[in-house]
């Protein structure tokens, strides 16, 4: 696999695991969301 085609690839991974991030996240209610889980 080329390097133009490796980061492709990568491109459509990341573009993927983003919807589906952002999926989950819509579903979160607004305490949820700003609740302090000491994750970060």
């Amino acid at each position: 696999m080329d390097l133009s085609s490796n980061f492709r690839m990568l491109a459509l991974y990341n573009q993927r695991m983003n919807k589906q991030l952002l999926g989950v996240c819509s579903e979160l209610t607004h305490e949820q969301l700003r609740q302090n889980t000491n994750s970060f």
